[in-house]
């Protein structure tokens, strides 16, 4: 479903952001200018450990790929991103699930 809506790498952890999952959407530096809370947002010369690029299902507790890089260098969309955050929170506030 996800691969559908961004058109970059994410990966999901099921450990380690508070003690939950999370979902990991690589941005260009300049898109952290917009994001609030529950969003981690590392500087531009931070590290980040990443799976493997062939770990693509669960395993365990360590992290995996949901949408895999399939180019050098490519990274999510910022709008894109957007347009999700808001249908989920549109979706929230309305009284319907979280996504």
């Amino acid at each position: 479903m996800l691969a559908g809506l961004l058109d970059g790498p994410v990966f999901y952890g099921p450990v380690g952001f508070r003690r939950e999952g999370g979902y990991t959407v690589l941005l260009p530096v300049p898109a952290s200018d917009w994001w609030e809370s529950r969003v981690v947002v590392l500087p531009s010369r931070a590290e980040l450990l990443v799976p493997a690029l062939d770990v693509l299902a669960p395993s365990g507790d360590r992290p995996w790929w949901v949408i895999p890089s399939d180019r050098h260098q490519h990274l999510c969309t910022e709008a894109r991103l957007k347009g999700i955050v808001r249908q989920g929170r549109e979706r929230i506030a309305s009284g319907g699930e979280r996504p």
